[in-house]
Parts: structure tokens; C-alpha cells; sequence
């Protein structure tokens, strides 16, 4: 992908909602960008994000999601399905929320990867990240 090309897809992507911003987050915490172009070059997952039907399923930055630098206890909670269904699950909510209003606690999310994602992540042998720190 030529960088000429990535620029066209961020251009794109911010014409369907995504900008930069902060996200609502608890004082005191890093606040989490809405993805920009510049936070998505660094995304692992960048050199085939523009060959995936829905790319804001693997970005993050969604409105009040929250991304701590630091923490002495770290959960990656995983969702047994794609992000529309996940993000809406009442329960997944509640305990990602509980978990990062805890003081030195951290909760990153990640969910199934659609059928597109998943052939380029086997054929890559790349893993799935979470949504906040793509690690």
C-alpha cells in the first residue's frame, strides 16, 4: 500500500465518523483518542485495515472507552463474537467499566475477528489486539 493510498484511507475513515478527540474517561486517566491518522499508522494491523469491510471493529477509540497507561493488574476481557454484538452486551459493558474505575486496574477489550480479519491474521501469523493499546 503506497502511503499515498493510507493517506486516501484515513481521509476516508474520517468521513465516516471517525475523528480526533477525547473520549469521556475518569479524572486522572489517560484520555483515549478517537482514532486520527496519525494514531492508526502505528496500528498493527495497517498494511490490510483497508481491505476489511467494517476497520472500526480492530481500531478502538470509541466514546467512553478508556485507556490506562499503567496499572499493577491488567484484564484483557474477550468477546466470543464480532464487535456489534459485544459492544452492546450489557454485561461486557458493566465489567469493563467496574474494572477500570478500580485504582491500579486496567481492562482492555478484544473480540472475534469477522472472516476477513481472521484470513489476513492466519495468513500474517499476527495475533489479535486489544482495542485500547493494540498489543
Amino acid at each position: 500500500m503506497t502511503e499515498k493510498n493510507q493517506d486516501s484511507l484515513w481521509d476516508a475513515m474520517g468521513k465516516v465518523g471517525f475523528r480526533s478527540g477525547p473520549s469521556a474517561a475518569a479524572e486522572g486517566e489517560d484520555l483515549c483518542q478517537i482514532p486520527d491518522a496519525g494514531n492508526l499508522k502505528n496500528h498493527p494491523y495497517v498494511s490490510f485495515l483497508h481491505r476489511l469491510e467494517k476497520p472500526g471493529r480492530y481500531t478502538g477509540g470509541e466514546l467512553h472507552s478508556v485507556k490506562k497507561q499503567e496499572a499493577e493488574l491488567s484484564f484483557l476481557l474477550a468477546f466470543p463474537d464480532v464487535y456489534e454484538i459485544g459492544m452492546s452486551h450489557l454485561g461486557f459493558k458493566i465489567l469493563y467499566s467496574h474494572l477500570n474505575d478500580l485504582e491500579g486496574v486496567r481492562a482492555e477489550r478484544v473480540y472475534a475477528p469477522w472472516v476477513d480479519c481472521e484470513k489476513e491474521l492466519r495468513d500474517r501469523g499476527l495475533p489479535l489486539v486489544s482495542l485500547e493499546s493494540w498489543q
